[in-house]
């Protein structure tokens, strides 16, 4: 597992993660990275946690995330505000532990605690927004026992 920082140059290699159990949802819309970037105000942000969780189970990881921060995503969602709406949908979701938007966009997801809950979410995604793409998957990681 490597950590990407910075603008993706950073590289940090970490020891074995857990699997986790997602779910991905894009509504349908394209976001432009060098775009968002572009509309990123504040690019001196506090540094984020550096302390990574060495636990192989889920609830560290999620725990840890919850208190990182996407830079990105408030330029996101100005160019995008259907963004936000995922975003909500997902944070207002009884089973979603953590909610976020992947990279620059326009993906987002939440995590789960178990799998089954990742597949419930799915289908009831794919019912109340039926134009968007929505995906169950779990973390994987070749070559890690």
């Amino acid at each position: 597992l490597t950590r990407i920082q910075g603008a993706g140059e950073q590289l940090t290699q970490l020891g074995p993660p857990p699997i986790l159990s997602l779910l991905l949802i894009n509504p349908g819309i394209e976001l432009s990275t060098p775009e968002v970037f572009e509309a990123l105000s504040e690019k001196c942000n506090k540094p984020i946690l550096e302390e990574i969780p060495l636990s192989r189970t889920a609830e560290p990881w999620i725990d840890w995330l919850l208190a990182q921060r996407n830079d990105l995503e408030k330029p996101a969602l100005t160019l995008k505000p259907m963004v936000k709406e995922v975003l909500s949908d997902l944070r207002h979701h009884s089973k979603v532990k953590l909610a976020r938007m992947s990279g620059s966009g326009a993906t987002c997801f939440g995590l789960f605690s178990e799998w089954s809950e990742a597949v419930d979410a799915e289908a009831y995604f794919q019912v109340k927004h039926p134009s968007w793409w929505v995906r169950a998957a779990k973390t994987w990681f070749p070559n890690i026992n």
